[in-house]
């Protein structure tokens, strides 16, 4: 009995969670009340069991991989990003075989149940014997060490409360939830054309879906929230892996200082997870190098092909990791190509089939990008390879020498979501500095990642948060400096604290920072149901009153336009959002004047507009072209007036119905 003891708990577990649902359902978005406590309960229950149940499958893919010389911290990251990626995978499979509902998602969870209660018909005694052993090392640790660890507990649970109100958050709204909302209707992967990012990887949506089929959408960001735990204990394990035990825990410290890095965690975005699978496989092939095993090229190509089935940009991350294989040294050519094959067979394996149904489906593994497809004409998709192409502050070589100042100097430049912030932890500028305390060659390989990944990142869309990658490894290299900084003043009391105070202090203010922003935006209110998700909403998604009008007082047969707003989650069949920001220029474009546009609108079947300023005024910041700020004021000057009756109108948004052509 005692053998079977972690199954019947999950199953008990999982029947508690059954019958909270039943009995609750998620709440309507005008209720008040206690009952919010449940929601959270029960997206907060969803989330333990899910990672009960793909920690224990990870850990049976590492006893199949048999990847000997793993760390506790190594081994317990890493499983519970391969049971994630397991339950992924499996969710993406239904959604390939056209069976993507519940109930095809919920079988799946069942079957990883089982495979982790066996897995895990030892747990006890190993949870016995590792809590001794956290007992142990945690008496250990100097006190600053305790200080940082006790302030990213603190951080975690501000993360938590930002996950658990309803979303608001941009890309969640755009397509992080709608993609896998829309894919749960229509039951099966099929080409979104007015939704673009929809047709990319959707690992880690695909684990989303779990929990909105249950009519959680807090469990996706707690499942965000998660991920941004790993991408610590995933940069903890990379510096261990390359500077030594001593630099694992200040690696994670300086990670968890970047300023945006509690926001975007508790967001319904993917970002984290991205970064996380990709910090993970530099493990494994850091690993690969000090122990030459072949399980370790394995395990690192598994987590690269997960990450190149969360975002595009894990392509780049490919040909940098092959050439540290091949060119390897002291290694014949013939042994680095099959070392070469053990990373990358993995790797396509996993990461492949997205793109494979891209290219079967429209022709273009990368759809829409690079080539267009169905519905995405040459001039569609110029205006929106010009907005990507808009972050940042110019491409004259001048401008690329002065980009690592920019970023920090002008964040809003290469900002989306909280832009004033989104900039990498200031104590990444110390590691330039790492290679005068470098001892052995890894660090130097470390380094040369992160100048061929900024190479590439600079050629593209120059985003922050698309550099989030490279973030663990400027970690772990400005981990090397403060720590050396600690040895050379080993003599001297005062200066020898120095360094780790400065990581602490910087630690600090992002938690006053991180603590401060949900309280000043009263947060906790709707958690505990003093607020309703409608009120909540309403203060901060910009566009929700006019969403609640459109589907108050707009025909159910109609179909709405949002000009530059992206936003359609909470929105039905009758709301057409932008999500490549830049649909109402294309119908002028083609429309040229008032009637040809409307014209245009009608044989779609739109019947009326919605304008968003706050969205029109971010895309006119990110109009290289000047084709957006022709669009709208032709709409502001001449459309409007000739074409359109206004319905609805607040600070944010107007709502016209098309008047124009009304008989044709």
């Amino acid at each position: 009995m005692k053998r079977w003891g972690f199954f019947l708990c999950m199953a008990a577990w999982a029947a508690g969670l059954a019958a909270l649902r039943l009995a609750f359902p998620e709440r309507p978005v005008d209720l008040v009340g206690p009952r919010a406590i449940l929601d959270s309960l029960f997206a907060l229950g969803l989330l333990i069991f899910v990672l009960a149940v793909t920690a224990g499958a990870g850990r049976a893919i590492l006893r199949v991989l048999r990847v000997d010389g793993m760390s506790h911290l190594e081994q317990a990251a890493v499983s519970s990003a391969l049971g994630l990626g397991l339950l992924a995978t499996g969710n993406s499979l239904l959604a390939f075989s056209g069976t993507f509902a519940r109930t095809g998602l919920l079988v799946w969870l069942g079957v990883l149940a089982l495979l982790a209660g066996i897995e895990g018909r030892d747990l006890p005694e190993r949870i016995g014997g590792s809590y001794a052993a956290l007992r142990h090392w945690w008496a250990r640790r100097p006190p600053g060490e305790r200080l940082g660890m006790l302030v990213a507990l603190l951080l975690l649970a501000a993360c938590v409360l930002m996950a658990l109100v309803p979303t608001w958050d941009y890309d969640g709204l755009m397509y992080h939830l709608q993609a896998p909302r829309l894919l749960l209707e229509v039951r099966q992967l099929r080409l979104m054309p007015d939704l673009w990012q929809a047709n990319g990887p959707l690992n880690v949506e695909m684990i989303f879906a779990l929990g909105l089929s249950l009519g959680s959408d807090a469990f996706a960001k707690l499942i965000h929230v998660w991920f941004g735990v790993l991408l610590i204990l995933g940069t903890s394990a990379l510096g261990g892996r390359v500077l030594g035990r001593d630099h694992a825990w200040l690696s994670g410290l300086l990670m968890l200082g970047v300023p945006t890095l509690s926001f975007w965690a508790g967001a319904a975005y993917t970002d984290l997870a991205w970064a996380a699978f990709e910090t993970l496989c530099l493990v494994g092939l850091f690993a690969w190098l000090e122990h030459r095993s072949s399980a370790w090229l394995m395990l690192g190509g598994l987590l690269a092909g997960l990450a190149l089935g969360t975002k595009p940009l894990a392509w780049l991350l490919i040909p940098i990791v092959s050439l540290v294989i091949l060119i390897d040294r002291g290694r014949a050519l013939r042994t680095g190509v099959r070392s070469l094959g053990a990373f990358l067979v993995p790797a396509f394996l996993v990461g492949a089939p997205w793109y494979l149904k891209n290219l079967i489906l429209a022709g273009n593994p990368v759809y829409p990008h690079i080539f267009g497809g169905p519905g995405w004409p040459s001039n569609r998709l110029a205006l929106l390879t010009a907005y990507l192409g808009s972050f940042g502050m110019g491409r004259m070589p001048l401008d690329f020498v002065l980009l690592p100042f920019r970023i920090f100097l002008r964040p809003d430049a290469f900002g989306t979501f909280t832009r004033s912030l989104d900039f990498p932890n200031l104590l990444f500028l110390l590691s330039p500095l790492s290679p005068l305390v470098w001892r052995s060659r890894v660090p130097r390989i470390l380094g040369v990642l992160v100048l061929a990944r900024f190479a590439l990142w600079s050629l593209g869309s120059q985003q922050t948060r698309f550099l989030l990658p490279i973030f663990p490894c400027l970690a772990v290299l400005a981990a090397d400096v403060v720590h050396g900084l600690t040895i050379r003043w080993r003599g001297s009391p005062w200066p020898r604290r120095a360094p780790i105070a400065v990581v602490l202090a910087w630690l600090v203010v992002i938690l006053g920072f991180s603590a401060f922003f949900p309280g000043l935006l009263r947060f906790q209110n709707v958690v505990i149901g003093i607020e309703s998700k409608e009120e909540f909403l309403g203060r901060l998604a910009g566009d929700y009153l006019a969403v609640d009008f459109i589907q108050r007082k707009v025909p159910v047969d109609a179909r709405v336009l949002f000009m530059w707003d992206g936003r359609g989650y909470y929105c039905d069949h009758r709301c057409l959002p932008d999500a490549e920001q830049s649909r109402w220029t294309w119908y002028v474009q083609r429309g040229v004047d008032a009637e040809g546009t409307a014209g245009l609108l009608r044989a779609d079947g739109i019947g009326y507009i919605f304008h968003s300023y706050g969205d029109a005024q971010f895309i006119l910041e990110h109009d290289p072209s000047g084709a957006n700020r022709l669009a709208e004021e032709f709409f502001l000057r001449e459309f409007r007036r000739r074409c359109t009756r206004l319905l609805s109108s607040d600070p944010a948004t107007e709502v016209y119905e098309l008047t124009c052509l009304e008989d044709g």
